[in-house]
C-alpha cells in the first residue's frame, strides 16, 4: 500500500511539472479559420515555427497577407499556398529568409519584396519552388526575386518585372541551380538581367549578401523547357543570363532580351556553355557585341535556331560572337535573318568550328555570314546562302579580316560576286556559286549553280535550304570526315553531299536521336 501512495504521489508530481512547462512550437498546420481576416503573418509565423506542412483556409477567394518582418525558416517546411495566396513584402521588406533545412514553397505569388540581397527569397538551405510566381519583387544589390546561396530547384514558375540594383534580375545563385519549364518575363539589372549563374566567390563582394562560396564538387546550372522574353541588363552583360559557372540549356526560347553585351545570353571567361535544341529570336545589343549570344569561354552550340537577332549601331555578331579566349563548337543549328556592323550571322577571335550547320539571309558592312577577325574557323558540311549586305554597299558571306579559315565539303552560293574576302583555306570539296573564295583543293567546285532551294521545313529541328533534284553538290562530299548524320539528323547514305543537308530521293525520312 506504501508504494501504491508514492507512485500516486509522484504522478501527480509529474503532471503538475508538465503543466508549466513551455508548449513545444507548432509542426505545420493551416493557417487561417475559412475567415480572410484570419489569415494574419502572424497566423503564419506561428505555424512556421516548428516547420512541417503549412496549408491555408482563407476562404474562397484569393488572399494578400502583408509580411513583417521578413519571415525566418530554419527546419523543414513545406508552404502550400493552392494558387489562391499572395505573400506580400509591400515594398518593404523582403518574404522569407531560408537559414537552413529542406524548404518547398509552392502554388504562392510572392510579390513586392525588398531587400538588399533577395528581394523576395534569400535560401541557404535546400530550396524547391513549384508552381509559384515572383511579381515585382526588388533588391538593392543583387537577386530581385531569390538569392540562393544553395541547392535550389524552380518548377512551373514565373518571374515577372523583377530586378536588382546590381546583379541577377530575377535570381542570383552560387551553387546548384535547375529551372524546369518556367518563365521570365521584364526582369532587369546592370548584370544578369533574369539570372546571374556564379560559381566565382569573388564576385560575392559587389552582390553583398551574396551567399557561400561554391561547391568544390562543381556547381552546376541546368536549364531546360523555359522561355526568356523581354529582360534587360542595362549597362552590362546577359540580357537573360550571365553564365560564370557551368550551363547547360536545353529546350528552350530567348526573345527580346536585351544588353551592351550578350544580347540574351553572356558566356563569361573560363565558363562552361551547352545550348541544346534551343532558339533566340529578335534579341538586340546596341553598340555591343553578340545580339542573341557572347561567349569568351567554352561554348557548344547544337540543333538550335538563331534568327532576326541584331546588333545595332555598329554591333559585331548579329547572333553570336567569340571572344579571343573562347572556344566554339556550332552543330546541326540555322543562322537566318541576323544583322550586324561586322559578322551578320556570327563574329570569332577564338577558335570556332562549324559543322552541319545553315547560316541564311544573315547581312552585315562586312562578313554578312561570319567574319573572322582572328583565330580559326573550321567549317565542316555547312551551307551559306543568300547572305549579304544591310548598307550600300555588298558584303561577303565569309570575311577573313586577319584570321585562319579552313572549308571543307561546304556550299557558299547566293551572292555569287562577293561570296568571300580575304583568304580561305580549302581543305577540298566545297562549291562555290561564283570565284572568289579561292577553292583550288580537290574535289572543289567554283562558278557552279548548286540547285539549292530556300530556307524552309524540311525535317528536323532546325530549318534547311534542300539540295534540288540534279544538285551537283549531291555525292560531291569527301566522306573522309563527313559528319555520319546532317543537319536534320538524317543518315548520310550513298557518299557524302556538300553542305548541311543531305539529299535523299524517294525514301522515307527517318531522323536518328543523336545522343
Amino acid at each position: 500500500m506504501k508504494n501504491v501512495v508514492l507512485l500516486a504521489m509522484w504522478g501527480v508530481l509529474v503532471t503538475a511539472a508538465l503543466a508549466f512547462q513551455p508548449l513545444p512550437a507548432q509542426a505545420g498546420g493551416t493557417v487561417g479559420n475559412g475567415n480572410p481576416a484570419s489569415c494574419t503573418a502572424s497566423a503564419l509565423r506561428t505555424r512556421l515555427a516548428g516547420g512541417g506542412l503549412v496549408t491555408f483556409n482563407c476562404g474562397p477567394v484569393p488572399v494578400t497577407i502583408i509580411i513583417s518582418p521578413t519571415d525566418v525558416i530554419s527546419l523543414d517546411t513545406t508552404i502550400e499556398g493552392g494558387g489562391v495566396i499572395t505573400l506580400s513584402g509591400n515594398s518593404q521588406t523582403s518574404i522569407f529568409d531560408i537559414q537552413g533545412g529542406r524548404v518547398t514553397l509552392s502554388g504562392l505569388t510572392l510579390r513586392d519584396g525588398f531587400g538588399k540581397g533577395g528581394g523576395a527569397v534569400y535560401n541557404n538551405g535546400q530550396l524547391t519552388v513549384l508552381n509559384s510566381r515572383f511579381v515585382n519583387n526588388h533588391a538593392v544589390a543583387i537577386a530581385g526575386a531569390i538569392s540562393s546561396g544553395a541547392a535550389l530547384t524552380i518548377t512551373h514558375t514565373d518571374f515577372y518585372s523583377n530586378s536588382a540594383g546590381f546583379d541577377g534580375g530575377a535570381i542570383y545563385a552560387t551553387v546548384n541551380l535547375a529551372i524546369h519549364d518556367s518563365s521570365f518575363e521584364f526582369n532587369r539589372a546592370e548584370d544578369g538581367g533574369a539570372v546571374l549563374y556564379n560559381t566565382n566567390a569573388g564576385r560575392a563582394g559587389r552582390a553583398g549578401r551574396a551567399g557561400p562560396a561554391a561547391a568544390a564538387a562543381g556547381p552546376r546550372f541546368t536549364l531546360d523547357g523555359s522561355q526568356f522574353y523581354s529582360n534587360t541588363a542595362t549597362i552590362g552583360r546577359g540580357g537573360a543570363i550571365l553564365n560564370f559557372g557551368t550551363t547547360a540549356i536545353t529546350n528552350s526560347d530567348f526573345q527580346l532580351s536585351q544588353s551592351p553585351l550578350g544580347g540574351a545570353v553572356h558566356n563569361a571567361l573560363d565558363a562552361s556553355l551547352t545550348v541544346e535544341n534551343s532558339r533566340f529570336v529578335s534579341n538586340t545589343t546596341d553598340q555591343g557585341v553578340g545580339g542573341a549570344l557572347l561567349s569568351l569561354g567554352h561554348l557548344v552550340v547544337n540543333d538550335s535556331t538563331f534568327t532576326g537577332n541584331s546588333a545595332l549601331n555598329g554591333g559585331r555578331g548579329g547572333a553570336l560572337a567569340l571572344d579571343s579566349a573562347g572556344t566554339a563548337l556550332v552543330m546541326n543549328s540555322t543562322f537566318s535573318g541576323n544583322s550586324a556592323l561586322l559578322g551578320g550571322g556570327l563574329v570569332t577571335s577564338g577558335t570556332m568550328t562549324l559543322s552541319n550547320t545553315t547560316l541564311a539571309g544573315n547581312g552585315a558592312f562586312i562578313g554578312g555570314g561570319v567574319d573572322v577577325l582572328s583565330g580559326t574557323l573550321t567549317v565542316t558540311n555547312s551551307t551559306f546562302t543568300d547572305n549579304s549586305g544591310v548598307f550600300l554597299f555588298g558584303a561577303s558571306a565569309i570575311e577573313n579580316a586577319g584570321g585562319l579559315v579552313k572549308l571543307k565539303n561546304t556550299l557558299v552560293a547566293g551572292d555569287s560576286s562577293n561570296n568571300c574576302q580575304g583568304s580561305l583555306v580549302s581543305l577540298g570539296h566545297n562549291l562555290d556559286d561564283g570565284h572568289t573564295c579561292g577553292l583550288n583543293a580537290g574535289g572543289d567546285l567554283t562558278n557552279t549553280n548548286p540547285l539549292l532551294g530556300p530556307l524552309a521545313e524540311n525535317g528536323g529541328p532546325t530549318l534547311t535550304a534542300a539540295l534540288l533534284p540534279g544538285s551537283p553538290a549531291i555525292n560531291h562530299g569527301d566522306n573522309n570526315g563527313c559528319p555520319l548524320l546532317d543537319q536534320r539528323g538524317l543518315l548520310r547514305i550513298d557518299g557524302c553531299d556538300v553542305g548541311a543537308f543531305e539529299f535523299y530521293a524517294h525514301r522515307l525520312l527517318l531522323p536518328l536521336i543523336r545522343r
